[in-house]
């Protein structure tokens, strides 16, 4: 019985209380409003220093070094109203091919429904003209801009160049919107590779002027299109540089990215220009598991008559690995000489607390030993809905940041220990089972014996 006791004793001892103390980092929360909930952005150290992936590790202290309820708010890139491209009307410009785009005076006028452009060009005579440029007439849009989809003449061949784009209400004055949007289009052994698409930050005007570099003559245009900007902008992504490490087989190129990052974007930098190749996109947490492959596609960098072509960013679906690996297809000889690039991107968490106690709070990550407590959102937020902003919930939520990051436990609260807490747990079910079976044996033996007259 005495025995049977001391297993209750072990059994019931009292958890480990969590303190800051116990992680390996902590960073001061920073708000300047009063509300119960509090939401914030997580930087790159959380993802740097958290030991799970999923960011369990990962606790929020009031100044007592209570831990109060948290959990992660869902994000997404917004919701986008996808609409079929408008087409708009498109005018050649012409002059001289001395003097340029700024020599032409350009006027509209309109009559009823339609459009008349008179061109002046300063000593611009007819046999001197050559094509300079288009002017797009987007004065119908009653939405900003989102991209722009110019249609090639079917003659024109296989083109690397970049397109300079400027905006105007009143044909006077000119804004540059852009005056390096890469525009490829070759063809090779039946097999096709198009980018023509432009992508424009979200802008409203009246008129559009399109022009080319003057190392390259100007591509004929058939038609353009216009994508208008959806009416949810998606947040900006944060990036980082990864580092390259030894890779196991020749073609391949390993890369520690330091962190588990919620990646859904890769962006390669090729060591060479006039580099195309395709590529298959692998990641995995840590160095002994397998790799598994995330994504594939064609990446290059082109360059002719002085413009550099780049491929665009690799998207997939949100990722949370360690390591990642490129393997490149030996088919087309690889990707040159020289040290390939790779930067990866993701939406930062949002992250939501109850400010529950006295301030100042304080977010501690990087402890192997805790298990996850994260709350669901919808339990921690009252009437939480998804589609709903944030500022316009029941319950008002104040914004915050985190401060400078500072050095608990460091690294010794990350490493690999032993769970005491299950070990003691196993070592009180044995000995209970033992001392069970010894009291089943005394009693058995008491029962075999014969009876005493």
């Amino acid at each position: 019985m005495k025995n049977l006791l001391a297993i209750l004793m072990l059994v019931a001892l009292p958890a480990h209380a969590e303190a800051p103390g116990d992680f390996a980092y902590a960073a001061p929360v920073e708000a300047a409003s009063q509300e119960a909930l509090l939401w914030l952005e997580l930087p790159s150290a959380v993802y740097e220093g958290a030991v799970r992936a999923d960011l369990g590790d990962l606790r929020v202290f009031n100044a007592a070094g209570e831990v109060v309820p948290h959990a992660f708010l869902p994000r997404s890139e917004g919701a986008k109203v996808v609409e079929p491209p408008l087409r708009v009307p498109l005018f050649p410009l012409r002059g001289a091919a001395a003097a340029g785009l700024q020599d032409v005076d350009v006027r509209v006028d309109r009559t009823g429904i339609q459009t008349r452009v008179t061109l002046r060009g300063r000593e611009t005579a007819p046999r001197d003209s050559v094509l300079l440029g288009y002017l797009a007439d987007l004065s119908a849009l009653e939405r900003p801009m989102g991209a722009l989809l110019p249609v090639f003449a079917a003659e024109e061949g296989d083109l690397v160049t970049k397109l300079r784009v400027e905006g105007s209400d009143d044909l006077s004055r000119w804004t540059l919107l852009t005056d390096a949007a890469p525009m490829l289009r070759l063809a090779s052994g039946g097999e096709k590779l198009e980018r023509t698409r432009v992508e424009l930050e979200p802008r409203k005007f009246k008129y559009l002027r399109l022009s080319w570099p003057t190392t390259t003559p100007t591509p004929e245009l058939d038609s353009l299109s216009v994508e208008l900007a959806p009416l949810m902008a998606a947040p900006p992504r944060a990036w980082k540089s990864a580092t390259m490490i030894a890779a196991e087989k020749p073609g391949e190129y390993a890369f520690d990215l330091g962190g588990h990052f919620p990646v859904d974007r890769l962006r390669l930098k090729l060591p060479e220009s006039n580099t195309v190749g395709a590529v298959q996109i692998l990641s995995r947490a840590k160095p002994e598991h397998p790799w598994r492959p995330v994504t594939s596609g064609s990446v290059y960098r082109l360059l002719r008559n002085g413009t550099e072509v780049t491929s665009p960013d690799l998207a997939f679906t949100t990722t949370r690995a360690h390591y990642w690996l490129v393997r490149v297809d030996a088919r087309g000889g690889g990707l040159g000489s020289g040290a390939l690039g790779l930067d990866a991107g993701w939406l930062p968490q949002r992250l939501v607390f109850t400010a529950r106690g006295a301030g100042p709070f304080q977010i501690a990550w990087g402890n192997r030993s805790v298990r996850s407590a994260e709350y669901q959102v919808d339990t921690l937020i009252p009437g939480y809905r998804h589609e709903v902003a944030l500022d316009q919930l029941a319950v008002p939520i104040g914004a915050a940041r985190l401060g400078v990051v500072r050095v608990l436990a460091g690294e010794a609260a990350t490493r690999e220990r032993y769970d005491w807490k299950r070990v003691l747990m196993w070592a009180s079910l044995v000995l209970g089972v033992a001392v069970l079976a010894r009291m089943a044996f005394v009693l058995t033996r008491k029962m075999s014996q014969p009876k005493q007259p």
